[in-house]
């Protein structure tokens, strides 16, 4: 694994108590912007990646469409990552940190190749959404759909905030090799097995 030098640290040196701090101090970090115009936020979690992301070409051709702004966010919540597991076990490593952080700055560093730019923010989802909804201007937050439990809460929460204004949560399907809607006709994937050997 390649690490840039500044987030080689994060692996050498800090253990994980002092991974918050580490986060808050992350170049990466950036403020929330002051919305002024109609503007579609693209909630980037796990998929990384300018290329091959249904959540991202949707967003950018809803947001052609109607004339408005595309702001890419992602929500550092350094509360999470130092989270324990219900057994005890951390759930990221300073690896995983490392490399999480690399991937923000490759994203960062792609879209500002075609003109745009990742905000970063270490409030978690539901904050981050409040706070850019309370200011205006949100029409929709898109966001790729997962399968966890946490996940599916960090969702509902954010569509909660959303539900009193004009904007909506746009959930897209990105998670398996084919997309649901290709599964050929009488394939339920509520009727497959939940194991790789049925």
């Amino acid at each position: 694994m390649r690490l840039l030098p500044r987030y080689r640290s994060l692996v050498t040196a800090h253990a994980m108590a002092s991974l918050h701090s580490s986060v808050a101090l992350s170049p990466l970090i950036t403020r929330l912007p002051a919305l002024s115009a109609k503007t579609r936020v693209v909630w980037f979690r796990n998929n990384l990646r300018l290329d091959d992301n249904p959540t991202l070409v949707a967003a950018c051709e809803a947001a052609r469409a109607q004339g408005e702004n595309l702001l890419p966010l992602f929500c550092l919540d350094a509360k999470t990552m130092t989270g324990l597991t219900p057994w005890g076990h951390r759930k990221w490593s300073a690896r995983r940190a490392a490399f999480l952080l690399e991937s923000l700055h490759d994203l960062r560093a792609s879209l500002r190749e075609v003109g745009s730019d990742l905000c970063v923010t270490p409030l978690g989802p539901e904050d981050a959404i409040r706070q850019l909804a309370a200011a205006g201007g949100i029409t929709a937050v898109h966001v790729a759909s997962e399968v966890t439990s946490e996940e599916h809460k960090a969702e509902r929460a954010v569509e909660r905030i959303l539900q009193g204004g004009s904007a909506q949560l746009l959930r897209h399907w990105d998670s398996t090799l084919h997309h649901l809607d290709d599964l050929p006709p009488g394939a339920d994937p509520e009727a497959m097995p939940l194991t790789f050997t049925p």
